[in-house]
């Protein structure tokens, strides 16, 4: 029975349509295609496979070139950062963003329900900037 299939593979040539014919055993036949080349999978394998195509084909001969993961700025230790600043300012400065509008809300429900949290080493920064804008007195 011919099987329909998919090979998406970063081994493949982007845009390949392969016509050929496969079955159950063409995946088995590219393990031996693979790990031992010129043999094949089983005799019964060998069997189905003459009148098939392989899967070995379409796959390139070489290892494709791998994109290099982007270079990432290094983490502060821990301590390192003496406030946070939401990306589009402060809550209250003019122009502020939807983005900033929503961190200053988190960081009061934090400082409400979870007062406990900043003042704990790691939330440092959170507490800055939650003190910053509301002075300890008027934190609700």
């Amino acid at each position: 029975m011919r099987v329909p299939a998919f090979i998406i593979s970063p081994h493949i040539q982007p845009g390949t349509v392969f016509q050929g014919r496969l079955d159950h055993t063409s995946l088995l036949q590219l393990l031996a295609d693979r790990f031992n080349p010129g043999q094949t999978y089983s005799a019964a394998v060998a069997a189905r496979q003459a009148q098939l195509s392989r899967v070995a084909e379409v796959l390139l001969p070489a290892a494709p070139q791998v994109a290099r993961a982007p270079t990432l700025p290094p983490i502060p230790a821990p301590g390192a950062l003496t406030t946070v600043v939401p990306q589009g300012g402060f809550a209250g400065a003019p122009g502020a963003t939807a983005n900033a509008l929503a961190f200053h809300r988190v960081a009061l429900k934090v400082a409400q329900d979870h007062p406990d949290l900043l003042a704990s080493p790691g939330w440092a920064p959170l507490a800055t900037y939650v003190h910053a804008t509301h002075p300890p007195q008027s934190v609700p």
